[in-house]
């Protein structure tokens, strides 16, 4: 019994990490005394936690999303699906199928105050992706949705359509309407948000220009709700390095506003979608940007250009007006 003590006040001590005395070391081992003593000594030599975030300066350490600190909204973004069964000539990274994504996505979601969640293309767990998601951005990456759900013939020389990731973008897509979170489409995104609506696509046009940089205006639609960000990007000006004054601001929400936008895709809207309305055009007729109608919808907006460039004000304001809408998600 006192040898049995001795032991508990070793482990005690050793816990308490304080100094051992001498005297408390020197007792007869047992076979299962021994095995308590290694296991005191390598708690004793084990890491000490992490420390807390300091009260006085909660930006010491990120915020994690769930752990009662300040909330970071989750986005879920979509990514490609590089098949090298079907695409022999994408074998340059791996024989067997991979995952792509352009590291611009998820740098705006982070840059915007979200934390970027890369999805995998498992139609299966949608629901479950959107019981976790407080928003979904669905990506425009290097490809093209089915040519079935263009209004006219397809022209072959455009990109391959990758029907994996399609698929796993309208499950994704109706999981999130069905739970009313937050949506931005950005290029096929914005085809995606139209097709399920029962809108379709037009011809291909095979406008690849430089996606960093601006290469035609854009006239945003006043009283649209991608008009009322003219007044976001207004004000956070300068705050996103990346981005461009190449916006002209409106006077007031009705009348239309101009701004240089990118330009790298090969398809475009044909019919409209149900409940959906035009934001922004081009001078060329191309729909380039569209938005939900119901007044109940949170947030549901797509745009033709690739708008995580940020090559302008208002290409920031969107993104932080989209973060910042998923992070009121409850």
């Amino acid at each position: 019994m006192q040898q049995g003590q001795k032991l508990i006040d070793l482990r005690n001590l050793l816990n308490r990490r304080v100094p051992l005395p001498q005297k408390e070391l020197v007792f007869p081992f047992t076979r299962n005394a021994k095995s308590l003593y290694h296991a005191a000594v390598f708690s004793f030599f084990s890491p000490r936690p992490l420390p807390t975030i300091p009260a006085d300066n909660p930006s010491a350490f990120p915020t994690i999303h769930g752990s009662g600190q300040t909330k970071k909204p989750l986005i879920g973004l979509t990514i490609d699906v590089v098949n090298t069964q079907e695409n022999p000539d994408n074998t340059w990274y791996s024989e067997y199928t991979w995952y792509a994504l352009g590291k611009r996505y998820s740098d705006s979601i982070s840059r915007a105050g979200g934390v970027p969640i890369l999805l995998c293309s498992d139609v299966q767990n949608t629901k479950t992706y959107a019981n976790i998601l407080d928003g979904l951005l669905i990506t425009g990456v290097g490809s093209r949705i089915d040519p079935a759900f263009c209004a006219e013939p397809v022209d072959r020389r455009s990109k391959a359509a990758n029907h994996e990731k399609t698929q796993f973008e309208f499950a994704i897509t109706h999981s999130m309407i069905q739970q009313n979170k937050p949506i931005l489409g950005i290029n096929v995104g914005m085809h995606i948000i139209n097709i399920i609506r029962d809108g379709t696509l037009a011809p291909c046009l095979h406008q690849y220009l430089p996606m960093h940089a601006a290469s035609h205006a854009v006239r945003v639609l006043g009283s649209s709700m991608l008009h009322s960000l003219s007044t976001i990007a207004q004000g956070i000006r300068g705050a996103c390095p990346e981005s461009a004054e190449n916006m002209v601001a409106p006077s007031n929400l009705a009348d239309d506003f101009l701004v240089e936008t990118n330009s790298y895709h090969n398809q475009a809207i044909g019919k409209l979608g149900k409940n959906l309305r035009v934001n922004a055009i081009a001078a060329d007729g191309v729909v380039e940007g569209i938005e939900a109608v119901e007044p109940d919808v949170n947030f549901c907006i797509g745009v033709q250009w690739n708008a995580e460039f940020l090559i302008n004000d208002l290409d920031y304001a969107l993104f932080c007006a989209f973060v910042q809408k998923a992070g009121q998600t409850k």
